[in-house]
């Protein structure tokens, strides 16, 4: 049998390289108008004076569209939210943003995202009282778009998003899994 390995690589490589990769039968296409959203799995770290929390994971939502700026440059706005109840109190951390996606190599699917925006934080502790804060929010962010079709794909994601107010701050680590409309 390891005689035959060679001989077996050789024909895998074969065979690979005779199939159509699926970037030529779905090529990366962008132009015009662009919608992707999909939900992670996030996990806060939130700092504050009257609070010393551990990271706590939950779950987060995506919402992002825009307009193409060229082949490799996508502008546009992004929502974002992480939420979960801790020992009662609904806790909501999320950001509404502008977004810029830059794509490396325009045929590829790789791109690199960043921007900034407005970061809100909520904890909703019933008749113990409430407590909602603003302040300047950023992310930034990596992923792939997967073509499935001529206008869509699966995007994995991984990012973070970071929000200072006035009584701490807090950050979302996330992973997910986006559809996209080109």
């Amino acid at each position: 049998m390891i005689r035959r390995l060679p001989a077996l690589l050789l024909l895998l490589a074969l065979a690979f390289l005779s199939v159509e990769p699926a970037a030529a039968q779905h090529p990366q296409i962008r132009e015009g108008f662009w919608i992707s959203g999909g939900p992670s799995f996030g996990s806060l770290d939130l700092g504050c004076d009257a609070c010393e929390t551990d990271r706590e994971s939950g779950l987060t939502l995506l919402l992002a569209m825009g307009g193409t700026l060229g082949e490799g440059l996508l502008l546009g706005g992004e929502i974002e939210g992480w939420a979960k109840e801790i020992e009662g109190v609904d806790l909501t951390v999320g950001h509404l943003s502008g977004v810029v996606y830059w794509y490396p190599r325009p045929s590829g699917g790789l791109f690199l995202k960043g921007g900034a925006g407005i970061a809100v934080y909520s904890a909703e502790a019933g008749p113990l009282g409430d407590d909602e804060d603003s302040g300047l929010g950023l992310h930034a962010g990596v992923g792939y778009d997967v073509r499935v079709g001529r206008n869509l794909s699966l995007t994995p994601t991984a990012g973070v998003f970071w929000g200072e107010f006035g009584s701490g701050n807090a950050n979302v680590l996330h992973v997910g899994l986006a559809v996209t409309g080109h």
